[in-house]
């Protein structure tokens, strides 16, 4: 089968509410995964792990997409009573276009998502997540204190875990993956799935 095949069948498995990252982590995972009569959990691994980063550009931002998703629902932000989920892309209005392709017709917690281009810090909030690609004019300095006081989830493109970032992208050999700065996401009230903090590289 082509990779377009396991692509949309490792989308779907990264898209249900009923397979958790957390349960392909414990000190048995190898065991597990082969045992499991969810293929699909042995396709998130796959997909988290063995996907190109090199990939043409619209493939690299489904790749990205698709962690994003997973981030927004394997994160735990604090109750409110809202109808939609922020997702704010800084400046790149033709990612967000991409990503709004991605993520139509999906939801987080049952908050429909809703995406935005971010222009200027005063456009910053409200936002659940914000997502800062490579090139971006605004710095990561400029944003996290703009950000102060909210629970806003910081992901950039390049590694600025430490500058202000909760989760950085890393292109690990010829893999996309993510490092998480776990304090950091303690200390503006978010905690992470187990699962998903086992999934990122540690540094």
């Amino acid at each position: 089968m082509n990779s377009w095949f396991w692509r949309d069948k490792l989308w779907t498995a990264m898209s249900s509410e009923h397979i958790s990252p957390a349960c392909i982590f414990s000190s048995k995972w190898r065991t597990a995964i082969y045992k499991s009569r969810h293929p699909a959990i042995l396709m998130l691994l796959i997909f988290c792990l063995c996907i190109p980063a090199t990939a043409q550009v619209s493939s690299y931002q489904e790749l990205q997409g698709a962690y994003l998703y997973n981030f927004a629902k394997y994160i735990v932000w604090p109750e409110e009573d809202s109808e939609l989920f922020i997702i704010g892309v800084i400046e790149h209005a033709e990612i967000t276009d991409h990503f709004k392709d991605i993520f139509k017709d999906k939801k987080v917690r049952g908050m429909k998502i809703k995406l935005k281009t971010i222009h200027s810090e005063t456009e910053l909030s409200p936002a659940h997540m914000v997502y800062m690609p490579n090139n971006s004019s605004l710095d990561i300095s400029s944003i996290k204190s703009a950000l102060q006081g909210t629970s806003t989830l910081i992901v950039t493109e390049e590694d600025l875990i430490g500058k202000g970032a909760n989760i950085s992208f890393i292109k690990k050999g010829k893999s996309l993956r993510f490092t998480v700065d776990e304090k950091a996401l303690t200390g503006i009230g978010l905690t992470a799935n187990q699962g998903l903090l086992n999934l990122a590289i540690q540094k």
